[in-house]
């Protein structure tokens, strides 16, 4: 089932922007899932595995930066085990976001702030592909790669 859709979303990022999209509804899609997006990183940095269960599909498929993929199941184990509890502030901007009909993929610069003036930064690039169903964004795939440290800075989100 997951091949299928990975297939489709494939499919439909190359398909032209469909006719039928307003300006406002592609706004609207573009808000939306921005904030889908801030509402998982604040999951990560509080450790709190309420929005991943809320917006993470059952069929979800989550590499790390590590090269390990986990299923939904694997995650909210690693939540469940307390290796991803946090109270870090983690910094996000936005690269890039593409929709095209009901699939979506936004890739983040991430900041994880929480070492502070004692340690370097840990910066991810992570790419999410979303699919719409029943009028809801689900994060459908995720994958995180470790940036080179650099002098680039923006603004924090909340933590």
């Amino acid at each position: 089932m997951i091949v299928a859709k990975l297939g489709a979303l494939c499919f439909l990022l190359q398909a032209p922007k469909p006719a039928e999209a307003s300006a406002g509804s592609m706004e609207a899609a573009d808000a939306e899932l921005r904030d889908v997006t801030s509402k998982l990183v604040a999951g990560i940095a509080d450790g709190q595995w309420a929005p991943w269960e809320r917006y993470a599909d059952p069929e979800l498929l989550y590499t790390t930066e590590f090269g390990r993929t986990m299923t939904k199941k694997d995650l909210r184990a690693l939540f469940d085990s307390g290796s991803a509890s946090g109270h870090r502030t983690v910094g996000m901007r936005v690269v890039a976001l593409r929709i095209r009909g009901e699939t979506a993929v936004i890739v983040c610069d991430l900041d994880d702030l929480d070492g502070g003036k004692d340690r370097d930064m840990d910066r991810y690039c992570v790419t999410c592909t979303y699919w719409r169903v029943g009028g809801h964004w689900r994060l459908i795939a995720s994958q995180a790669t470790v940036l080179p440290q650099g002098p680039e800075e923006w603004p924090t989100a909340s933590k």
